[in-house]
């Protein structure tokens, strides 16, 4: 066979891979009766057949989940899959949309998949090691770099860069960015090595490209209310884009954040902050020393170099004065708590007092974290613990710390989760992200860990 094409094998070889998918996937023919024939004339190529034929293996099973239950990400993973292999779109499109017999896969063949498999069966002196059981070889899964799940994907970092994985560990999008963002709205903020900026949907697919000079990993905050921050570098000044690419909210503001209930926090030429609405209009005045971040539609402000303390409203309405130094006020639930001091409500007022010392991030769930455990609402001790640190309630779940490790607990105060990681983090969509050994894992809240599973038979 010569003639090579572009992807490095000839049209021939391409066209004769085709066909033996599309006779094991439509006409249901058993895929052994052909791989000798094809392991000959890959090999005549140059193509390693071994490591082929196991992605031909995945592939069809792939297909047969697909078929079970679509959804855009397994076909997306499909779609790069079919791309390894040397198939075409006009041939995917053929397999994905079939619906004829599933492929028949004989039993003396390699399989690996991604599982979520008990902890303590992987754990060895502190660490996570590949493991052996009832034939099948079980690896963690573990990543240079893991983020948190936003609408289903995390972004992931590996030799090659960062890409998206689904809630099965399946690369979605593969890890060829040199730098990516989470997934907000539908698209993700992504960077090419090239130091150019793009937004891709879920499939991976580049849907905005910024022009050149507009900077969106200034402020690396992706769309919110349909707006994203840029920079524009030539100017040094930021503004907004929206999901056509179109600059929406000219970049003539010396910093800004993210929009969040149809105000968005910009520093002017004073260098001081005030908020836009979402037509770029100025609705709370630059007089402020630092950028407003509303929580429950309350922000706490200084003024005069933060010799004025106070609170403000989302109109901008001077609530009560704030004497208590500099302290952040971060209201969440009706609460906010000052640092050692207590718990306010939404009228300045002392509520909880501060006999123990309440951390800074407050309410989640009806409960707050403090130096003796978690409160409620009234100030009483609900779930009581010595631990070294700890942190907010989410779906159900906090991390918290002993001995320099991190674990869970429930919101009855059972340990559900031993300590054992180096950093752990909130759980999202059902998942939560911890570290180890340098390593990130992904965790379900049955404290199993995603892990590839391969099981081996003789061929």
């Amino acid at each position: 066979m010569q003639d090579k094409s572009s992807n490095g094998i000839s049209d021939t070889l391409r066209q004769y891979i085709e066909a033996v998918v599309m006779e094991v996937v439509l006409e249901g023919i058993p895929f052994g009766t052909q791989k000798k024939y094809l392991r000959r004339f890959c090999e005549a190529e140059g193509v390693d057949y071994d490591s082929f034929e196991t992605d031909l293996y995945d592939f069809f099973e792939r297909l047969e989940e697909y078929r079970k239950r679509k959804s855009q990400s397994g076909e997306h993973l499909l779609r790069l899959l079919g791309k390894d292999l040397f198939i075409t779109e006009e041939v995917m499109e053929k397999l994905i949309g079939g619906g004829s017999p599933t492929p028949v896969i004989p039993d003396d063949v390699t399989r690996s998949s991604m599982e979520f498999v008990d902890l303590q069966m992987l754990l060895r002196n502190g660490k996570l090691q590949e493991t052996k059981e009832n034939g099948r070889v079980i690896t963690p899964c573990g990543w240079k770099y893991v983020g948190d799940f936003h609408e289903g994907l995390a972004r992931v970092e590996d030799a090659d860069g960062e890409g998206y994985v689904d809630a099965m560990g399946n690369i979605v999008i593969p890890c060829q960015w040199g730098g990516a963002e989470d997934f907000s709205e539908g698209l993700a903020l992504v960077e090419n090595k090239n130091r150019e900026y793009f937004f891709i949907d879920k499939y991976g697919k580049v849907v905005i490209t910024c022009a050149p000079g507009i900077n969106p990993f200034q402020r690396c905050q992706g769309f919110h209310e349909g707006l994203a921050v840029v920079e524009d570098e030539n100017k040094g000044k930021f503004g907004f884009i929206d999901k056509s690419g179109r600059m929406a909210i000219p970049c003539k503001w010396h910093d800004a954040d993210s929009f969040e209930n149809g105000l968005a926090a910009v520093m002017g030429e004073n260098e001081k902050w005030g908020c836009i609405d979402r037509n770029g209009r100025l609705v709370i005045p630059c007089l402020y020393d630092e950028d407003m971040i509303f929580y429950d539609g309350i922000a706490n402000v200084t003024t005069d170099d933060y010799e004025n303390n106070f609170c403000i409203d989302s109109e901008g309405n001077k609530l009560f004065d704030w004497n208590q130094g500099n302290n952040t006020i971060c209201f969440k639930e009706g609460l906010a708590s000052i640092e050692e001091n207590g718990f306010i409500d939404e009228n300045g007022d002392f509520v909880i007092d501060g006999k123990w010392s309440p951390e800074w991030l407050g309410f989640s769930e009806g409960l707050a974290p403090t130096n003796e455990g978690y409160i409620d609402h009234s100030g009483r001790v609900v779930i009581p613990g010595d631990w070294e640190d700890c942190h907010e309630f989410k779906e159900g779940l906090a991390w918290v710390q002993k001995n320099d490790k991190w674990g869970y607990v429930d919101r009855n105060g059972r340990m559900v989760m031993p300590f054992i990681w180096d950093y752990a983090n909130d759980f999202s969509e059902g998942l939560a992200i911890v570290q180890l050994e340098n390593r990130f894992y992904i965790i379900n809240k049955q404290g199993k860990v995603l892990s590839k599973v391969t099981a081996f038979k003789h061929r």
